[in-house]
């Protein structure tokens, strides 16, 4: 009897101890999981709920249409937008699962190929920048910086019309509207 009541102890330690091991391991497999997660990958992993976006100067709710290597550009109530990654400063996530279509993903575009191409549609922008919102037309995209020809919002890019031109560092990008 003795005998069974050890064996049938032992057995016992044995299987607690199997589960916590395995416990721990998915555990550590979560924490490694998260560990490799980037903003990017959280704002995709939302899909299409609004998101909101913690920015130096706002807070700002949209819709995330595409998401590239290092900008997510999305549609709020005042228009569309190409928010820089490097400018975010944290998200607001919805509380509730989303049903809907996930956001379309752009892997090896940058955020200099999309500059690139709102200055080749001649697009109107708006930079919120720390010293002040800047308007006007990209004349020209480099590997980390715009030329901004600066204008009056609702007027056309004319010379004539033209206040001045500034050069303007991605880094101090946070927000492109167009």
């Amino acid at each position: 009897m003795r005998w069974d009541d050890l064996f049938t102890d032992l057995e016992m330690q044995l299987e607690s101890e199997l589960t916590a091991e395995e416990c721990d391991r998915e555990a550590d497999e979560l924490r490694l999981r998260a560990g490799r997660l980037s903003l990017r990958d959280r704002v995709i992993a939302v899909g299409s709920a609004p998101i909101t976006f913690l920015l130096p100067s706002t807070r700002l709710v949209v819709l995330p249409q595409l998401v590239g290597v290092d900008w997510v550009s999305a549609s709020s109530e005042r228009g569309s937008c190409v928010i820089p990654l490097a400018a975010v400063e944290g998200l607001l996530l919805p509380t509730q699962p989303h049903v809907g279509a996930p956001t379309a993903t752009s892997p090896r575009l940058s955020l200099a190929v999309v500059m690139r191409d709102l200055c080749r549609r001649r697009a109107a922008v708006t930079l919120p920048l720390a010293g002040g919102t800047l308007h006007g037309t990209i004349d020209s995209v480099g590997e980390d910086h715009l030329d901004l020809a600066v204008h009056e919002p609702g007027t056309p890019r004319r010379r004539s019309a033209v206040t001045e031109n500034r050069i303007v560092a991605f880094r101090a990008v946070e927000l492109v509207w167009f």
